[in-house]
């Protein structure tokens, strides 16, 4: 390999990268919305334009239903393994699981049902 580096714009690869741009804003009463468009787009970053906290309710959003949880999966599992790497369906019907109340008696050690 060259110890010199490649410019940005002139690497092949960054020509097959895909860009969104969203305004959250239209989401603002519909966080369910939005989980779901971003699920559907399945973006592998996240770029947030302003001062973000892990108590703001952009970031509650995406967490409570599991959409952060499947990104940084997805990334250690890349990581790790491959970078073509996904979850599985079953993994993420697991992650989905969770996110739903429990209608049965225990203490959340079985996710069986």
């Amino acid at each position: 390999p060259s110890s010199k580096k490649t410019p940005l714009m002139q690497d092949e690869r960054f020509n097959l990268i895909k860009f969104n741009v969203l305004n959250v804003g239209q989401f603002f009463k519909d966080p369910d919305g939005l989980v779901e468009y971003l699920t559907e787009y399945n973006p592998t970053f996240i770029i947030i334009g302003w001062s973000f906290s892990t108590n703001g309710d952009l970031f509650v959003a995406l967490r409570s239903k599991g959409f952060f949880s499947k990104m940084l999966l997805e990334f250690d599992l890349r990581s790790i393994k491959s970078p073509s790497a996904s979850l599985s369906d079953d993994q993420i019907k697991l992650l989905k699981k969770a996110d739903q109340p429990a209608d049965w008696a225990g203490h959340g050690k079985d996710l069986r049902k």
